[in-house]
């Protein structure tokens, strides 16, 4: 079956299986991967409840140690613990075999590195930085067998994974809390620890199945939550946690039943580390300085300043976040669909890490998780919003269509371009894997925000088909 290179996107290699990922890649990838390290290891590899991720691993296993790499192989887990192995082992990659959020016929591989700056962490490479490398060597392909074959050592990390991540959470009990796994694998790290804390606490969807049959693990898509959302407002939760496919990521719901965003997460955690900061030795020293993405609302950011932080925007795309707190320090990077990794974790976006740290503050506080929120709810904004391209357009041809139209506002160019007036602000940028137009927009209400919307597709039609 010839290699479709085109599953080496932005920040994995994601496609269908097996028509673009299948075992022949998962071999060459092994293979690539040992010439990418300068054939040191060892490589952690992991993988998901997905019916193609036991062969894709078999056959990234065999690429790896016919190179005569080492591999650390510790079956079915979440992406976050994947991460956490890489750095706690003390290997210098990892791989984790996951689509993530996507439905059952996909597949992807997803690399971490190990890196050093002002804090040491976990990188997962990308297009910019190791990714583009390794799909040149997969395409230009002659291996070699090692003469020395290497080794699979099998390593169960879950108890040492668990009992580090309930250091870091504080007191969490008296919480009635319902998390929704979707079949995915969240439950494998999740389910015995929240057990084991003194909550009231139910699961839904637990098994990991492949298949996917309740609902796909899709934190994108609001549909996925209305059985969390059912089951908390029968029980009279206090909170909803919703993991994706692979547990990097997750959303919580409050006991109203209402969706809360992960830019409001992030204001949420900052605003307590503000509150709190110096009064452990653990972060006294810590800068207040928090990552965010540029799609953020104006009103957490507002409120995080307010408190005493230091917001920086950042462009889309969660390596960015990490790069930074690793090179530059700082508490936290918040991306908006639901990447949220802070210093204290090595960089590492986890959403049971996430999810505990918020059952501490609620603990903590005694607040409600609408009351913690309700101060980040100040504007309305919608969802982003995706416009198909009718024909080719660069970043800078989008700018030259912008820029002179709104000139009286505060134009950036960090990602797309953003504008902002006192009252309302947009971004307008490009995907970094399909040809589409991304808008995010917030104003004081949905019918100002509709008719800033529709003036903006107008500026744009000559570029964009039909919705």
């Amino acid at each position: 079956m010839p290699l479709e290179l085109d599953v080496f996107r932005g920040y994995d290699i994601r496609g269908l299986y097996p028509s673009q990922i299948n075992e022949d890649l998962a071999v060459k990838l092994g293979h690539a991967l040992s010439m990418y390290l300068g054939n040191k290891g060892p490589v952690v590899v992991g993988r998901d409840g997905r019916t193609s991720s036991p062969s894709l691993h078999q056959a990234l296993l065999q690429g790896l140690t016919k190179s005569g790499i080492d591999v650390i192989d510790i079956g079915v887990c979440t992406t976050p613990m994947t991460s956490y192995a890489l750095y706690y082992l003390g290997a210098p990659c990892g791989v984790m075999i996951s689509a993530s959020h996507n439905p059952p016929e996909y597949n992807a591989f997803k690399l971490f590195r190990r890196i050093t700056g002002v804090i040491s962490g976990v990188q997962q490479l990308s297009a910019a930085d190791g990714l583009s490398e390794i799909k040149n060597m997969v395409e230009n392909y002659a291996f070699k067998p090692a003469a020395q074959p290497g080794k699979v050592i099998l390593n169960d990390i879950m108890t040492d994974y668990r009992e580090e991540l309930i250091t870091h959470a504080g007191t969490i009990k008296g919480l009635q809390v319902v998390a929704d796994y979707g079949n995915g694998v969240g439950a494998i790290s999740a389910d015995p620890l929240l057990k084991s804390l003194p909550i009231s606490y139910t699961a839904l969807y637990p098994e990991s199945d492949g298949n996917f049959p309740h609902h796909i693990p899709d934190n994108h898509n609001e549909d996925n939550f209305k059985d969390l959302i059912t089951a908390v407002k029968r029980d009279g939760a206090d909170v909803g946690l919703f993991f994706d496919g692979d547990a990097d990521r997750w959303i919580a719901v409050d006991e109203t039943g209402q969706i809360v965003s992960p830019e409001i997460m992030t204001g949420i955690y900052a605003l307590d580390f503000l509150a709190n900061r110096g009064k452990e030795k653990s972060d006294a020293d810590i800068e207040p300085i928090i990552y965010h993405d540029l799609r953020f609302s104006r009103a957490v950011i507002e409120e995080i300043k307010a408190a005493g932080g230091i917001t920086k925007k950042l462009p889309v795309g969660n390596t960015y976040y990490k790069d930074a707190l690793i090179k530059h320090g700082g508490f936290i990077g918040g991306e908006w669909t639901g990447h949220i990794m802070w210093a204290e974790n090595n960089a590492r976006d986890d959403g049971l890490f996430n999810g505990l740290k918020l059952l501490g503050i609620m603990t903590k506080t005694g607040k409600k998780l609408s009351e913690l929120a309700q101060p980040f709810r100040k504007y309305y904004k919608p969802f982003e919003i995706s416009m198909t391209l009718a024909r080719p357009l660069s970043s800078e041809t989008l700018k030259q269509s912008l820029q002179k139209t709104f000139s009286d506002g505060s134009l950036s160019f960090i990602d797309g371009v953003s504008v902002d007036y006192p009252d309302w602000w947009f971004n307008l940028r490009l995907s970094n894997t399909t040809p589409v137009l991304r808008l995010t927009i917030e104003g004081p209400d949905k019918a100002f925000v509709d008719e800033k919307i529709e003036y903006i597709k107008t500026l744009i039609s000559k570029y964009i088909g039909p919705s």
